[in-house]
């Protein structure tokens, strides 16, 4: 029996649909495609259906959280891994499909991670076992996956390089996660201190640029601009270097002494500009353009493009490649007029006879960029945001089909008696070209800085000219733009170090994470109050911040992961590494946590009893009930206050001015009550219900 396991349900479903095109006679069955008369099944998983062991499976007294216990570390390194309690059903089925196989035909998404996913669920199989590698679902993509069907033995070191991966990242997260958590405990920091090679940078790059923003001192300054008279109006000039003028009258005064003077041409220099589409959207680039054109969040984004992959209208979402084979371009043609056909472009996209750039066989990697399949059955079932994105996808197809978008420039050199140096530029639209789909209208060219071909500066060198007014104009330093989600996911897969063949390392990699898991990184931080919103820009809370603090610097920048990524791609040569690879990990954990300098101690609030100490989180379990308070973590006054929804409630005693207000259980009726601080001292004797409480 032949068995075609995919990663995903749509995929067994277009594998179906297409077969039955072509003579099959496949039938749904609860778990899977049959063709009995081909002895054929098609069989799906979702997602991976194991996953790594906890700790507390190798052993349940590491469910508590102890440092003494630290590090965790499976016994010679072998891994267990359970199936997920709600996947059972899933995983016994396909199970029970590879006993019987004498042919596996591995679909899983053509990526490291693909490749393992569905190679752990085969680990046993006792058969041949293809590869098929599979970048969109349409009939012509499947069918050219089928034709070029690989020995799944090849891919070996590429499945090992993933499953390492993951047990890295397992060492690492829970370990560090475990070590830094208690740290910060002990600081009265009640934050998950999530730890991973990816996380870490990422945070910190959220960081940095914060402080960057909070550090920066606007200073205002003055720039003068001389204008010439030519005969369709005025060019300016720009110093040069362009000089910052402090305020006050240094600016005005050499604006008085320019004026009137000639300024002769040194050098002049006119050509047309052409910026054609030289590549299309990656899921980093959708992502980044739908966040900030469309406002949907990096990890929406990938949902909606993974919809658009399973109603056949888009390739594979997942993809790190802007580019596409050279081969695809014979469908280009057919692409167009479905695209034509939806009507969602404001103009007609033409056909081509020439290759665009984005056609580059050198830029291909294991995927190809996200690009409209031509199959538009789907087109009326699409949300309103699923339209949105699916518009951007084939604007970017359909732009690359358009002329390039072309400017004159003129770029003109002068000089002054004075030998002072002054530059100039204009720019005059020739052909609106491709940017004609995001602006239908050209209201972009009614900038004044774009001029009319006919209008622009025309000179000759030697040619001198009189300095008809200096403006003089104010301007201010502007502080580095916040992080939003788009610009992270972008910082991520730009991300660099300073050292150099790391830095190789890295950019080869196309940064950290990959364009499956940055967004997710991204919401992990904000779910674990590592990072928050400020509006819709990102900045790290004082929790991350306290973690940062105590982070190694290998470990906050991208060089770990550079190191790591380099490491991973040796295994896929030399699967024999692995072990001395899991064993430098845990060395590197060993270190960080010999550091007995690590400590972090939560200043968030101050104490307001001893303006010394601050007010830390505490609680405690009684009767399976858990409680909290705040108290001061200076042991001269550990004075306690009440916590409620998790922040200290702090209320002074409105009747003496003096002490605060602290809970009190009635010992008769277990109501809380609230009474003064100060009663042992002053014989205070206010006291407040819980209602009352609450007011202030």
């Amino acid at each position: 029996m032949q068995v075609y396991i995919t990663e995903k349900p749509s995929v067994a479903k277009a594998l179906a649909d297409y077969f039955n095109k072509n003579g099959a006679n496949f039938k749904k069955t609860p778990s899977s495609y049959l063709d009995s008369s081909q002895h054929g099944v098609i069989t799906w998983a979702v997602g991976h259906l194991l996953y790594l062991n906890t700790p507390e499976q190798y052993n349940p007294e590491l469910k508590s959280w102890n440092i003494a216990t630290l590090p965790i570390v499976p016994t010679n390194f072998v891994f267990k891994k359970t199936v997920y309690a709600n996947k059972k059903d899933r995983f016994k089925s396909i199970q029970q499909l590879i006993k019987d196989a004498t042919t596996i035909i591995h679909v899983g998404d053509p990526d490291r991670e693909g490749q393992y996913l569905v190679d752990e669920l085969i680990e046993e199989a006792n058969c041949t076992v293809k590869r098929m590698l599979l970048n969109a679902l349409d009939d012509a993509s499947i069918q050219s996956a089928l034709e070029t069907l690989q020995d799944n033995t090849a891919f070996k070191g590429l499945s090992k390089a993933a499953q390492l991966r993951s047990e890295i990242d397992w060492l690492l997260g829970m370990n560090l996660t475990r070590y830094f958590t208690l740290k910060a405990r002990d600081g009265g920091y009640t934050t998950i201190m999530k730890v991973g090679r990816v996380k870490a940078p990422t945070l910190n790059l959220v960081a940095e640029r914060y402080a960057d923003y909070k550090q920066h001192v606007v200073t205002k300054y003055q720039v003068i601009r001389p204008l010439i008279v030519y005969e369709h109006g005025e060019l300016e000039l720009q110093p040069k270097p362009d000089t910052h003028f402090d305020l006050g009258m240094q600016a005005d005064l050499k604006a008085k002494e320019l004026t009137q003077q000639q300024v002769i041409i040194d050098t002049y220099e006119k050509k047309v500009i052409s910026t054609p589409i030289t590549e299309l959207y990656s899921l980093d680039t959708l992502q980044v353009d739908c966040n900030k054109k469309l406002s949907i969040s990096p990890k929406e984004t990938l949902a909606i493009a993974q919809a658009l992959y399973e109603k056949k209208l888009t390739s594979y979402p997942r993809s790190d490649c802007k580019y596409l084979p050279t081969s695809q371009f014979n469908a280009a043609n057919g692409i167009i007029d479905s695209i034509n056909q939806t009507k969602l472009l404001e103009i007609e996209i033409p056909h081509i006879i020439d290759t665009p750039l984005p056609y580059n066989d050198s830029k291909i990697s294991a995927h190809h960029a996200i690009v409209p399949t031509g199959i538009i059955d789907a087109i009326d079932t699409l949300t309103d945001k699923e339209k949105a994105v699916y518009t951007l996808i084939i604007k970017k197809y359909a732009s690359m089909f358009l002329p390039p978008y072309e400017y004159l420039e003129v770029s003109v050199d002068f000089h002054n008696q004075q030998n002072d140096v002054f530059q100039a530029t204009q720019k005059a639209l020739v052909n609106y070209g491709y940017k004609r789909l995001y602006d239908p209208d050209m209201t972009d060219i009614k900038s004044p800085m774009l001029l009319h071909p006919d209008t622009i500066f025309i000179g000759e060198i030697g040619n001198t000219y009189t300095i008809s007014k200096v403006n003089v104009v104010c301007r201010e330093t502007k502080p580095p733009k916040l992080f939003t989600e788009g610009t992270l996911i972008k910082a991520m897969s730009s991300i660099s170090t300073d050292n150099k063949e790391l830095q190789t390392i890295i950019k080869e990699a196309k940064g950290i994470g990959t364009p499956a898991t940055r967004a997710t990184i991204i919401d992990e931080l904000l779910a674990e109050n590592l990072i928050t919103h400020l509006e819709k820009s990102l900045i790290p809370t004082p929790s991350g911040l306290a973690l940062l603090s105590v982070l190694p610097d290998r470990l906050k920048k991208a060089d770990f992961t550079a190191q790591m990524e380099k490491r991973l791609t040796e295994i896929i040569v030399e699967p024999e590494k692995s072990k001395k690879l899991l064993e430098d990990t845990l060395t590197f954990i060993k270190i960080i946590m010999q550091d007995t300098s690590i400590s972090m101690n939560n200043q968030d609030v101050l104490c307001p009893k001893c303006n010394t100490g601050y007010l830390h989180l505490k609680q405690f379990k009684k009767e399976n009930k858990t409680y909290q308070y705040y108290r001061c973590n200076n042991d001269s006054c550990s004075m306690i206050f009440p916590a409620i929804k998790g922040n200290a409630h702090i209320v002074q005693c409105p009747s003496c001015h003096k002490g605060f207000m602290v809970s009190r259980m009635n010992k008769k009726t277990g109501d809380i009550f609230y009474a003064c601080s100060n009663y042992s001292d002053t014989g205070c004797k206010k006291i407040m219900s819980e209602k009352e409480f609450l007011k202030y």
